[in-house]
C-alpha cells in the first residue's frame, strides 16, 4: 500500500508541476498585425531623380519620418531568391509586377531580397 499511496503522490506532484512551469505565450496584440496603408500610385524610374513620394526619409527621436513629418511604418516580407541565379521566386508563374501588386494590396510597403 505505501508504494501505490507514493507513486499516486509522486505522480501527482509531477503531473501538476510539469503544467505549471511552463509558460505560455500571449497571443498576438491586434496593434501588431501588418495595416493597410494609404496606397499611392507606383511610380517608373530609379528613384534618383526624387520621384519618390515624400522623400526623403529622416528619424525624429525614435521614429523614421518623411519629409512631411509623418511617421513611416515599415511592414516588409522576405521574397526568397532562387540558387545561384538569385531569380526572385515566383517569376515563373506571375510577371513581376502582379507580385508587387499583391505584396501591396495586402499592407506590406517594403521588401528584403
Amino acid at each position: 500500500m505505501k508504494v501505490t499511496l507514493a507513486a499516486v503522490s509522486w505522480s501527482l506532484l509531477a503531473t501538476s508541476g510539469c503544467a505549471s512551469w511552463v509558460p505560455a505565450s500571449p497571443p498576438l496584440a491586434r496593434d501588431l498585425e501588418p495595416k493597410p496603408q494609404k496606397l499611392l500610385p507606383r511610380q517608373s524610374g530609379n528613384g534618383t531623380s526624387g520621384e519618390w513620394p515624400y522623400g526623403p526619409l529622416s528619424t525624429r527621436g525614435r521614429d523614421i519620418v518623411n519629409s512631411r513629418g509623418e511617421v513611416v511604418t515599415w511592414a516588409g516580407l522576405n521574397w526568397p531568391l532562387s540558387g545561384e541565379t538569385m531569380v526572385p521566386e515566383g517569376l515563373e508563374h506571375k510577371s513581376a509586377e502582379a507580385i508587387l501588386d499583391d505584396i501591396v494590396s495586402v499592407g506590406f510597403n517594403s521588401i528584403r531580397m
